[in-house]
């Protein structure tokens, strides 16, 4: 990642509630890590390549390794407010979360009704 990507990350974060501008900024921010991503896979590559045509399987086979195995698990770090606004807050966040996991299981059904057999119908002599 580059000093620019990082300023520009931020700018970002500075600009969380001005939903325009985070917008714009985000875009730019992910083409900038897009680019940095495909520059790093082109390097990583051309590693590869060299490998490739040397007799070293062992490293062509660890070098590839590295490239092919690498797992991704996206993560966003944040969520929507209900009034629309992108939270970013650790703390804001999980007040958020208990907020939904209270709207969730918020119950509000009225009293169950009575159950008036409570031992089931009786047994029969063929049962016995």
């Amino acid at each position: 990642m580059t000093t620019e990507t990082l300023q520009l990350m931020d700018e970002r974060r500075k600009n969380e509630n001005n939903p325009g501008k985070y917008k714009e900024l985000n875009r730019k921010v992910k083409d900038l890590c897009n680019e940095a991503k495909d520059l790093w896979t082109t390097r990583e590559c051309n590693g590869v390549q060299v490998y490739s045509n040397s007799s070293k399987s062992k490293y062509f086979h660890d070098q590839t390794k590295d490239v092919v195995s690498r797992k991704r698990s996206p993560k966003s770090g944040c969520i929507k407010s209900r009034s629309g606004q992108i939270l970013m807050d650790i703390a804001d966040i999980l007040r958020r979360w208990s907020q939904y996991v209270e709207e969730l299981f918020d119950d509000v059904r009225g009293p169950r009704p009575p159950i008036w057999n409570h031992e089931g119908p009786p047994i029969m002599e063929e049962e016995v």
